[in-house]
């Protein structure tokens, strides 16, 4: 008898650590941000529907209109999901009625993870905009990233920097953060253009790696070589201005950049240093009627 009891106090703590508190569920959280139609503007939303869905779930919340920076990076997130099961998601935005915003329509892909914040923002463009669309690896050059424009045109960044000033390259990075060499969407600060020529409307600060809480953010790794580099906190341009090419519809291997500005196929271009007091702002591109697509109700 005596044994029996030596053996169960001898393997009671391993038990007791295999069935220890399994994982909890994640969150999902990040800014809901809308743009002016001059670009001078850029401020946190109130009252947009934010619809979070998975195979087997599905969440709504409503923005608020918080706004927060610096070392309380995170308190600036104005929507949040709780008690999320780890999984993939999708995320969906409908603007307030007559708030002269898009909708933004299934924003793929949200991977939470057990006990992990899911950071995700979103950049409301006005109506009338034309969504820029982001150029696949395939339309350029090694280290190179951009976008085709309202006007046709190929916007491409070179030497391994973005100009955090251009509104429809930050619309894109809210979206894949990943394809522009950030592991999480950057936090924007601050609201209306200054009296300083070309400057951003807001601050830019880098994503927080932990909540307030000591809840862990998740880090997408980047799939953009040459960048990731030259970004410094707060700063509103972390790289040299973009190149403006014409649009054919298609640039396999970057063929069009101009004479000079192309790598060799296969070359990563090293990283340059930003530029120091140029920004380039790229306002949202009119595009007529516009697009405006459908939201959720």
């Amino acid at each position: 008898m005596m044994m029996r009891v030596f053996l169960l106090l001898t393997l009671l703590p391993g038990l007791l650590a295999g069935c220890s508190q399994p994982a909890g569920p994640g969150s999902v959280s990040g800014q809901i941000k809308a743009a002016s139609p001059d670009g001078a503007e850029v401020r946190n939303i109130a009252g947009a529907q934010v619809v979070l869905r998975g195979a087997r779930d599905s969440f709504t919340t409503v923005s608020n209109d918080g706004e927060a920076s610096g070392d309380d990076a995170d308190g600036s997130y104005n929507y949040r999901f709780e008690r999320v099961p780890p999984g993939t998601y999708t995320v969906a935005v409908t603007p307030p009625a007559g708030s002269g915003l898009q909708p933004e329509n299934d924003i793929p892909t949200l991977d939470v993870k057990a006990d992990e914040l899911f950071p995700q923002s979103v950049l409301l463009l006005p109506e009338g905009t034309t969504k820029p669309r982001v150029l696949d690896a395939s339309e350029l050059n090694p280290g190179e990233v951009g976008y085709v424009n309202g006007r046709n045109e190929r916007v491409v960044y070179q030497g391994g920097g973005i100009d955090t000033s251009d509104l429809l390259l930050m619309y894109l990075l809210f979206r894949q953060p990943p394809m522009f060499g950030y592991g999480a969407p950057p936090v924007l600060a601050g609201g209306r253009r200054g009296s300083t020529p070309g400057a951003a409307p807001y601050r830019v600060d880098e994503p927080p790696r932990t909540t307030r809480t000591g809840q862990t953010v998740t880090q997408r790794p980047a799939t953009v070589p040459g960048q990731g580099a030259t970004r410094p906190g707060g700063a509103p341009a972390s790289g040299p201005g973009p190149v403006r090419q014409p649009s054919n519809g298609s640039n396999p291997g970057g063929a069009q950049a101009p004479a000079g500005n192309a790598p060799a196929p296969g070359v990563n271009r090293p990283s340059s240093p930003p530029s120091q007091g140029v920004s380039r702002p790229s306002a949202p591109v009119p595009s007529g009627g516009g697009r405006s697509g459908g939201g959720r109700k």
